[in-house]
């Protein structure tokens, strides 16, 4: 895009480096941006630019099995949990059963977290800025907040029944419908939940909802 500025005026906006760079190996590095007038045209360094300050980044190692938080693990057969390939109604049944059974390693498996955290724009950016650490932790934190039920309680609250109402879905994208029943002490909620799934390496994970009330039985 083309972009005119007044003398006293200024622009900013943010870009994630990981769009135009790829580093595969840990350390420390300096970034450093050239900014031109017009369009680069000559390969040398003639050309009038403005450069940015320098930005040192350091990009850590992967952590190790032993570092990484805890791999989940099936409570009846204690064995370590790896996601199967399935259609994305068996993956809103087995979420489902799992919650009923407040089974929560099993709950989080086919969940897309990152991108459920990444939904709140505050918490997008606050991620994005972390160290591979820190976006763990973040992820367990929300985990953790998920559990305990202090927010998106209606996915947290556990449905005394449901039903698969309606699956579609395409090579990568898919939705599920799913009505679900939480009871009360005087009363049976009703609910319409949509998940929203995608595909990558042959497993679906869902990485948003949204939720109907249909009143009260």
């Amino acid at each position: 895009r083309e972009v005119s500025l007044e003398p006293g005026e200024s622009l900013s906006f943010t870009v994630d480096v990981k769009d135009f760079l790829d580093i595969p190996t840990p350390g420390m590095y300096i970034l450093q941006c050239h900014f031109y007038p017009e369009l680069k045209r000559l390969s040398d360094e003639s050309e009038q630019r403005v450069s940015s300050n320098k930005l040192t980044l350091e990009v850590k190692p992967s952590p190790s099995a032993a570092a990484a938080t805890s791999l989940p693990v099936s409570p009846e057969s204690a064995q370590i949990l790896r996601p199967e390939p399935m259609p994305p109604d068996q993956v809103l049944t087995y979420i489902l059963t799992a919650r009923q059974k407040s089974h929560w390693n099993q709950f989080f498996l086919y969940f897309d977290l990152e991108r459920m955290l990444s939904r709140d724009p505050a918490r997008k950016r606050r991620f994005r800025a972390e160290s591979e650490d820190g976006r763990l932790s973040m992820i367990e934190h929300y985990k953790l907040e998920l559990s305990q039920a202090t927010i998106e309680k209606e996915i947290a609250t556990i449905p005394v029944d449901f039903r698969i109402e309606k699956t579609m879905y395409t090579e990568n994208e898919g939705t599920v419908t799913v009505i679900q029943w939480f009871d009360y002490r005087t009363f049976r909620e009703k609910k319409r939940f949509t998940y929203y799934l995608s595909q990558h390496d042959g497993i679906w994970r869902v990485y948003d909802y949204t939720v109907d009330n249909l009143g009260t039985e």
